[in-house]
């Protein structure tokens, strides 16, 4: 589960709902890209900006002005779907028009988040409701409820045979609540928004640059609020030519299967088009950099920190290294909470070292977290002059001198900003009777190291005089549960520490110890998969 705020963090505004019907109501992308024609090229112009310095930063300008943090784009259903959702609440007979519309506002709210009390109470009290990575999700059903309900008012049409006496009034009715709030929306734009984004201070842009993107944003909302009305219009002109007996039913069909068409596939090449693509041999040839091959000639197991890019953003890391950043939707929450708490401020520390003159790599010490990660590389730069090796990095398993017992996980979170991983091991007081099964006494001698490696499977050595606690830089997930560990073929308990990492007590002498990930549900899911395809 996630905590309100994660899940919250992109909550859709309520009037922001509308993109379903204009898309560019909130200014559509994050990094949205406009021509030479926009109000901020011309303003960079005027302000004696070069025409490359124009093209520039108007190809990735901040133009969405809603509530979330930032977006790739808005939800948009189509014009004449959202036109025909409406009028199917008027002329279809059926009951389920109503299971669509109720279904329909409810996911809606669901994807309003903080933004309405509803969601506070699903949070907290419906089953599976906290695990949401974002409740915006709920629009993309949102979409095909309204598309259901456009074909059940186009077969109404069709199947009754009405006349224009019959489906006039709902016909106007459907026309002013979809063409008529987007007329609205193109005359009166100025007088209903500012066009500011609560995010606009933190650009650090200068106050001509803003006023420009404004308007760039006013325009936006104008256009789109014209267009939906032209293609809302159009359809109906096709319904009313079809009344007329001036277009058979093939001839409607296909008209407004083609509007729609033109309609969404026009708003979805803004985001996806020629320029996102590459031709196969390209996006097969990924070349490593120098800095990349330098590392690769180092054939253990480590990890790798790229702070070229935003490492927790980036995914080309991962494709030759085990990269301590990297991006995926669902996210390990222990492994999110240590980065907020944690990680992140080491970074910064990092980060602000490296880029002063006095930088030593002795520093590195200071780097708890990302030394019991196993960070054993930094990349700065492409070359190999650019690459930092870590000689603090606690390598993929070690042996330490003492722990400290925690009463809870806050607490447990709270000491790893301050102590040494290759000396102490941080356990929750829940563990302690597995540290009391055997009596510990440190062995300066001892050494552990890995032997194998496999996502499933990793083996290790020990040698020790005398019964020795051992930390493993993997994440601890489901211990002795999915994963379990063995010493000698034997299975044994293993434990969490540290937060994050596996732990166990290794009994004194030479021994193989064993991770395997051994998980029935993923066994049945292997079954499951293989009787359905």
């Amino acid at each position: 589960s996630m905590d309100r705020d994660y899940a919250f963090h992109w909550s859709y505004g309520k009037l922001e709902t509308l993109t379903l019907l204009i898309p560019n109501l909130y200014g559509g992308s994050s990094a949205g890209s406009l021509g030479s024609s926009s109000a901020s090229y011309q303003a960079i112009l005027q302000q004696g900006g070069s025409p490359a310095q124009a093209v520039q930063f108007t190809s990735q300008l901040p133009l969405y002005w809603g509530s979330q943090p930032n977006t790739l784009g808005p939800a948009y259903a189509g014009a004449i779907v959202c036109f025909l959702f409406v009028l199917s609440l008027f002329i279809v007979k059926d009951r389920i028009k109503w299971w669509l519309l109720a279904s329909t506002l409810l996911l809606i709210s669901i994807a309003w988040g903080k933004n309405f009390f509803l969601n506070d109470i699903l949070f907290s009290y419906f089953p599976f409701f906290n695990t949401f990575r974002a409740v915006t999700m709920t629009l993309t059903v949102v979409q095909v409820f309204l598309s259901m309900g456009a074909v059940l008012a186009l077969g109404e049409v069709v199947e009754k045979s009405y006349s224009w006496a019959d489906l006039k009034r709902p016909l106007l009715w459907s026309l002013g609540l979809t063409a008529g709030v987007a007329l609205l929306f193109a005359l009166a734009a100025g007088m209903i928004f500012d066009f500011s984004s609560t995010s606009d201070a933190r650009l650090g842009l200068p106050a001509w640059l803003l006023e420009a993107i404004k308007e760039d944003r006013q325009s936006m909302l104008r256009t789109d609020a014209l267009r939906s009305v032209i293609f809302i219009l159009l359809s109906a002109g096709l319904l009313v030519a079809y009344l007329f007996k001036r277009l058979n039913i093939k001839i409607l069909y296909l008209s407004l299967s083609l509007l729609i068409l033109i309609d969404l596939f026009n708003v979805d090449k803004r985001y996806l088009n020629n320029e996102d693509f590459v031709a196969r041999r390209k996006a097969e040839k990924v070349e490593p950099t120098a800095a990349n091959l330098s590392i690769l000639q180092d054939t253990t197991q480590y990890r790798v920190l790229n702070l070229t890019v935003s490492p927790f953003e980036d995914g080309l890391t991962s494709y030759f290294h085990h990269s301590i950043g990297g991006y995926h939707a669902a996210k390990l929450q222990r492994f999110g909470e240590v980065s907020d708490s944690v990680l992140f401020p080491e970074l910064n520390r990092l980060v602000s070292g490296l880029q002063s003159q006095s930088f030593s790599p002795a520093a590195l010490e200071q780097l708890p977290v990302l030394n019991m990660l196993n960070t054993k590389y930094f990349i700065l730069g492409n070359d190999t002059q650019s690459v930092l090796q870590n000689p603090y990095a606690l390598g993929n398993a070690w042996f330490v001198q003492d722990h400290k017992i925690v009463a809870n996980a806050n607490e447990e979170l709270q000491a790893l900003k301050s102590f040494d991983p290759a000396r102490t091991a941080i356990v929750k007081a829940r563990y302690e009777p597995l540290l009391n099964a055997q009596s510990l006494q440190w062995d300066s001698t001892a050494r552990i190291h890995l032997t194998a490696y496999s996502p499933d499977h990793v083996v290790y050595q020990s040698k020790a005089e005398t019964p020795q606690l051992a930390v493993f830089s993997e994440i601890y997930y489901q211990g002795n549960n999915d994963w379990q560990a063995y010493v000698d073929g034997k299975a044994v308990p293993h434990m969490q520490v540290n937060y994050l990492l596996r732990a166990m007590v290794v009994p004194a002498g030479l021994h193989k110890i064993e991770f395997i990930y051994t998980a029935r549900t993923y066994e049945k899911g292997e079954v499951i998969a293989l009787i359905s395809s």
